[in-house]
């Protein structure tokens, strides 16, 4: 789209909102949101995309598709508004050869290296995770106790926590603990995508 600031007076006065509870439900001030619905020369911020993702119950990558139409957005588009396009697969770990299933957008971070996404095909209590959901990991992080970790074990992914247990580390879930050396592709969990209800 465009004109992003018209994209941002539409959605709200869809949702039958004022400026004034918009600009609450973004985190912003209200003067800030009528700049926002009058500037449809800059792009909006990371900020202001997850404010409107926030606000409207939407993934940020919903609000992105919707501002930008992806297809038209160009690498250097997302360069320009500081998001990585990341790449979602069925199957834990990516080993080649598989085109992703679809992209999720996040704010860059200079602290990551290599991020992946992939969707959950089960129900997970701790953290809580749904079947759909998607779950962004760094497969090359360092890890450390206590960090969610995506892996696989039996042929098949898991998630757990890392535990050092009188001096000998495990991964923990609500159903197993597993030795470090019996799992495979351990990987950093960085970040969950809901699935819409």
């Amino acid at each position: 789209m465009e004109k992003w600031g018209e994209y941002i007076k539409i959605k709200r006065l869809k949702a039958g909102l004022t400026q004034e509870e918009l600009a609450e439900k973004m985190g912003v001030s209200r003067p800030t949101l009528s700049r926002l619905e009058n500037d449809n020369e800059n792009r909006p911020t990371v900020k202001v995309i997850s404010g409107l993702s926030k606000a409207f119950g939407l993934a940020e990558k919903e609000v992105v598709q919707e501002v930008y139409g992806i297809g038209s957005c160009t690498y250097s588009d997302l360069i320009k508004l500081e998001l990585d396009r990341v790449p979602v697969y069925q199957r834990y770990p990516y080993v080649g050869g598989t085109m992703p299933t679809e992209y999720v957008y996040r704010a860059r971070r200079n602290t990551y290296h290599k991020v992946e996404a992939y969707i959950v095909d089960v129900l997970y209590e701790t953290p809580t995770i749904e079947k759909g959901d998607i779950i962004l990991v760094d497969r090359e992080a360092k890890i450390q106790e206590n960090d969610i970790l995506l892996y696989r074990y039996n042929d098949k992914a898991h998630i757990g926590k890392l535990r050092d247990i009188h001096g000998q580390i495990y991964v923990e879930d609500s159903n197993i603990m597993v030795h470090i050396e019996k799992i495979a592709h351990p990987s950093l969990v960085i970040g969950i995508e809901k699935k819409l209800k």
